[in-house]
């Protein structure tokens, strides 16, 4: 894998999350038609989702200084931010939480095609 260099790792890692939500959608639109409550529990999963990335960058930053305490924190806020989003998802609809277990799932897979795209990945 390469260095970091720029950011443009977690440009192309954001890109591919987004490319992966705009599929689950049409996919979506193909079987359930258009369906508000799966694309909120999608813009949901997708922005927890960003931003957990955000802060696992963060995280590991801070381990690398071994800052164990503030890592553990982050860590902590991550799963907390997890928790939450699902809560609010699961009170939405039955829809929004599966789509937003699609798009928590779906971020390797979206992840690999990011970094593959990007060329971090040989």
């Amino acid at each position: 894998m390469k260095e970091n260099t720029g950011g443009k790792l977690t440009r192309d890692l954001g890109i591919g999350i987004v490319l992966y939500a705009a599929l689950c959608e049409a996919v979506s639109v193909m079987i359930l038609g258009f369906d508000r409550y799966f694309l909120i529990g999608l813009l949901i999963g997708t922005a927890v989702t960003l931003l957990n990335f955000r802060i696992l960058v963060t995280t590991v930053g801070q381990y690398m200084k071994s800052s164990r305490v503030r890592t553990t924190a982050l860590y902590v806020i991550r799963l907390a931010i997890f928790f939450i989003a699902g809560i609010l998802c699961m009170r939405i609809s039955t829809n929004s939480i599966i789509a937003y277990g699609i798009m928590i799932v779906g971020v390797v897979p979206a992840a690999v095609f990011g970094m593959l795209k990007g060329g971090h990945l040989k």
